[in-house]
């Protein structure tokens, strides 16, 4: 699912959430909270994989940056023009290509 959704060339930060500290405005601005994320040289775009009661949506964005967050080591992640672009019933780890680590990145040659 996630080649689809990323375009050729693109690099993505991954992240799974439940919502708990998740914002999207109704413009699609907001943020997403208390991540372990490093530096990165280029991020182009946000992925959300959010899994809610009844599936798991899928988000894309445009990342804009991170800030601190309260706990130390950890981050907020701002996002502009987010919107839903689909579902998916897959697991986290076959979704994201990745083990149980919450966060991930991705590219799409």
């Amino acid at each position: 699912m996630t080649p689809v959704v990323i375009s050729a060339g693109e690099r993505a930060l991954v992240i799974f959430t439940r919502g708990g500290l998740l914002v999207i405005e109704a413009n699609g601005d907001g943020q997403t909270g208390n991540w372990k994320v490093s530096r990165y040289p280029r991020i182009d775009c946000l992925l959300l994989y959010h899994r809610t009661p009844p599936g798991t949506e899928i988000y894309k964005g445009s990342f804009t940056g991170v800030t601190a967050a309260p706990e130390k080591g950890r981050r907020i992640v701002s996002f502009t023009g987010m919107r839903q672009v689909g579902g998916t019933d897959l697991a986290w780890p076959e979704f994201a290509r990745c083990g149980a680590n919450p966060v991930r990145y991705l590219s799409r040659v």
